[in-house]
């Protein structure tokens, strides 16, 4: 593409040892070769960690700023979408999609085999009054679908979440699943109105078993 900055071009060991070259109290006595032994390292971190309870926010008062006269509004608040009451009697639940595997970190690495196959089968969590309202049991194959698409997974009932509201894992690769759809067929494209960020949590469902 014809880049030519000297930093696109490090090896990727060469940047981890980079990281770890570091004076940082928290690193010390982790090294690249130390973490090629174990594999992983703890932070020294202080059993009780508590960096902000004298303030020390890097603001010019040193507390953190809840509220900014110049910002609209000036504190920040819930707004909530609105829906119609025709998509409300089609979509009944709050759909949730959230970065609960544990194998995966977001999608990287849940294409290998290894990895999928420790992770098991992406499930639906849903409320007993929900599922029992949908006539499904522990284990059913559901169908999860609104306006913009459909994804199927299995259900699993442990009251995790509120009646009203299921939830989806984030990362599973589109193309391994059945119906090849994953929770983007269903998140909304609309951008939250402060920070203009993804509104990934801003989606209504309904589920049937299969």
């Amino acid at each position: 593409m014809g880049f030519t900055e000297k930093y696109l071009y490090h090896a990727d060991l060469d940047i981890v040892k980079s990281l770890l070259d570091s004076d940082k109290p928290y690193l010390k006595g982790i090294t690249f070769e130390s973490l090629r032994k174990t594999g992983w390292a703890k932070l020294n971190i202080p059993e009780k960690w508590t960096p902000h309870a004298e303030g020390n926010f890097g603001k010019p008062g040193g507390k953190c700023k809840l509220y900014d006269a110049d910002q609209n509004p000036p504190i920040a608040d819930y707004v909530p979408f609105a829906y119609s009451a025709e998509d409300l009697a089609k979509y009944p639940l709050h759909l949730l999609t959230v970065k609960s595997t544990k194998n995966f970190l977001n999608s990287t690495r849940a294409n290998h085999e290894k990895h999928t196959k420790k992770e098991g089968k992406p499930y639906l969590d849903i409320h007993e009054a929900d599922a029992q309202t949908r006539n499904i049991a522990e284990g059913d194959e559901l169908k999860v679908f609104n306006q913009r698409g459909e994804v199927y997974l299995t259900a699993r009932i442990k009251n995790k979440v509120r009646k009203g509201v299921v939830c989806m894992p984030q990362g599973f690769w589109s193309s391994l699943m059945k119906g090849g759809s994953s929770a983007n067929a269903l998140t909304h494209d609309l951008l939250t109105d402060m920070g203009g960020s993804a509104a990934l949590q801003e989606a209504r469902v309904q589920v049937v078993k299969v």
